[in-house]
């Protein structure tokens, strides 16, 4: 529902209430003034009432429509649908993990690098035991 709409609709009922308490006393007030006979006053006041109520049951109608525009679903539906999206949000890693993820793979990789060379110093090692075996081997 439109913010203006929220403010209108309370506003037009208030309108609605305060008219319908003034006329009457103001009505009351000219009859005991004695410018108005209270039969002329009744044709008056009868009138007033019933625009008083047709007004009022508008309002109502209005009040109802208001609740129930396609806007209004549309804006729960977002609501409903941000709810969600802000859960999943929360279960994402932050700045602060990424960077904490890429400082640990930084030194994985580096751990593997080490391993890596050292793996290749050995292999030279065991070759260099290899030939000297087959070398003595050899010259028996």
């Amino acid at each position: 529902m439109p913010e203006w709409l929220k403010d209108i609709v309370p506003a037009l009922g208030i309108v609605v209430m305060a008219t319908g308490t003034l006329v009457v006393p103001v009505l009351s007030w000219v009859v005991r003034r004695g410018l108005v006979s209270q039969d002329d006053l009744r044709e008056t006041l009868v009138p007033v009432q019933a625009g008083l109520s047709d007004l009022a049951g508008r309002l109502q109608r209005i009040e109802g429509e208001v609740r129930h525009m396609p806007a209004a679903d549309d804006i729960a539906e977002l609501a409903e649908r941000t709810q969600r999206l802000e859960a999943d949000i929360r279960h994402l890693p932050t700045v602060e993990d990424v960077a904490a993820l890429r400082e640990a793979l930084a030194r994985l990789e580096g751990g593997i690098a080490t391993v890596g060379e050292e793996q290749r110093r050995q292999g030279r090692a065991i070759e260099r035991v290899e030939e000297y075996i087959i070398r003595r081997l050899e010259a028996k």
